[in-house]
């Protein structure tokens, strides 16, 4: 991903980082510090607070007195036949006032680096949608022996990053939910989560859209500028 330069300054988009946060005191300021400490020249974070109950909203209402690019949204009550995460998410997207939208999880640390990247790669390549690989925080025993067969089970259906990019079967799409960049005019004439929300896996249901759509999607390998720890037990 590094081979793309970002773009300049003048020629970038106001890419928004849409953040989905329930119960999640312990990674919350750690992903946010790191969006917000982005070396992406215009940027704004929208954090949305899914009734945490171990103080999340709390923490982000806190850092959002920090820096003003910071935007705290209380998620409403969840309407009937949507899942969690698309709603949290589609909350977020409403308040969002890019042209780019990022939507990322809470468990995730971003290099400074990552998102002029990002952008840089998805005008390159021409695409609606980019979406990362990053490196997996493997720190107790049980993680580093259960967490590599679920990613070497993946690599075996889906397929290189380069298979991946030249796919354009919806059956064989993928994107991961913890980094999904998209244009605004794609995100929006397909739907977004709002065509998602019964989904528990939104991510791979989104991809899937995307591709049936004939929109293009580009697969990359981040583990020089993102990390996410998936599970801690």
């Amino acid at each position: 991903m590094s081979e793309y330069p970002p773009l300049p300054e003048s020629a970038a988009p106001l890419l928004t980082a849409i953040v989905p946060a329930r119960n999640e005191a312990r990674n919350i300021e750690r992903c946010v510090r790191s969006i917000l400490a982005s070396e992406y020249p215009d940027l704004e974070v929208v954090a949305v607070d899914d009734h945490s109950t171990d103080g999340t909203g709390e923490i982000l209402e806190r850092l959002a007195l920090e820096d003003d690019r910071l935007r705290v949204l209380r998620a409403q009550e969840l309407p009937e036949g949507w899942f969690g995460k698309p709603w949290a998410c589609w909350q977020g997207y409403r308040a969002a006032r890019g042209g780019l939208l990022l939507f990322t999880d809470a468990d995730t640390a971003h290099g400074p680096a990552l998102h002029g990247h990002a952008v840089a790669v998805l005008f390159a390549e021409r695409s609606q949608l980019v979406t990362v690989m990053p490196r997996q925080e493997m720190l107790t025993f049980w993680e580093r022996v259960v967490q590599p067969h679920f990613f070497l089970l993946l690599g075996i259906r889906y397929g290189s990053p380069e298979r991946l990019n030249r796919n354009a079967d919806p059956r064989h799409a993928i994107a991961n939910g913890q980094f999904i960049l998209v244009t605004r005019e794609s995100y929006e004439a397909l739907g977004g989560h709002g065509r998602v929300h019964g989904q528990v896996v939104e991510d791979l249901a989104l991809a899937q859209e995307y591709a049936g759509a004939g929109r293009r999607m580009f697969f990359a390998v981040a583990d020089q500028h993102m990390t996410t720890r998936m599970y801690t037990s």
